[in-house]
């Protein structure tokens, strides 16, 4: 995970993507490709919904089955 990455992940947050085999491509391509909604006050949730998982698969196919 690149140092950029690191700095505002928690401890906990880097422990879970470990957990679940997520790695830091997926994560930073869930920023640049991913659908983000308004939850409440300041929460919001960033997720990969079918549009994203198809902007993703048009960049980058292979990442995209990673990201399933």
């Amino acid at each position: 995970m690149g140092y950029a990455m690191h700095s505002f992940l928690s401890s906990h947050a880097q422990a879970r993507m470990q957990q679940r085999a997520i790695s830091a491509e997926v994560l930073e391509r869930l920023f640049d490709f991913g659908t983000e909604r308004h939850l409440a006050r300041d929460k919001d949730i960033l997720f990969f919904d079918k549009r994203a998982k198809n902007r993703l698969a048009k960049a980058d196919k292979e990442l995209a089955r990673q990201a399933d």
